[in-house]
């Protein structure tokens, strides 16, 4: 079983449940948590909300895509292949990924080391000077990173099609024709010339080699 058909199952799940009911479902859920995380916080001094943010997460985890339209199961669940995500994404994401994808294996590790160092060393700065959160903008530089090469790497985003190429036409040379248009009939195909006999001769026209001119004896 693949994640979009886990997805597909809560989401349908979800879909059943009557609508009086699904916001009971989603608010007690949350209480429940956070009644959980708030004993584990007075008792082993759990970190105060940490499972009430989780919680909202994997819920927005499941329900976004179903509700973006990311999650594709209706036809591919009738013809038995399986749930599928098929993510629109950004032009931007996709020159990024396949940036990443043109590096060589070597230059990887320090590309992400970049991403990842760059916004934790100003993390550190601001919460020397200003008491800023420690941690929150390299944990938002992990999330971004993962929201743009995950669905990628698993081929969740939809790849643009490629344009077939246009018949290339190549009008015919206009003949240039004295007094405007041709008319209808010099566009019909010239018809072979018949060959013309020369008329035959007459036996009167012959000259008489027989008969002695006259005068002669």
């Amino acid at each position: 079983m693949t994640q979009a058909d886990r997805l597909y199952r809560w989401n349908r799940w979800y879909d059943r449940i009557p609508d009086a009911w699904r916001f009971q479902v989603v608010v007690w859920a949350l209480i429940v948590v956070g009644a959980l995380n708030m004993l584990l916080t007075i008792s082993v001094g759990f970190p105060f909300g940490l499972l009430l943010l989780l919680a909202i997460a994997a819920m927005a985890a499941i329900r976004v895509p179903q509700t973006f339209g990311w999650l594709q199961a209706g036809e591919a669940e009738a013809a038995g292949a399986g749930a599928r995500m098929e993510i629109t994404a950004p032009d931007w994401v996709l020159r990024v990924n396949r940036w990443y994808d043109d590096l060589p294996e070597r230059f990887r590790p320090f590309v992400l080391l970049a991403a990842l160092a760059v916004p934790g060393a100003i993390n550190m700065m601001l919460t020397i000077a200003g008491g800023f959160p420690f941690g929150l903008l390299f944990l938002l530089a992990v999330l971004v990173l993962l929201a743009i090469r995950a669905p990628y790497a698993a081929g969740w985003i939809r790849q643009p099609e490629a344009a077939a190429p246009g018949t290339l036409y190549v009008a015919p040379p206009a003949a240039k024709i004295e007094g405007g248009s041709p008319p209808l009939a010099s566009l019909d195909p010239p018809q072979a010339a018949e060959a013309r006999l020369p008329p035959a001769s007459s036996p009167e026209d012959e000259p008489r080699t027989d008969r002695p001119p006259q005068g002669a004896p």
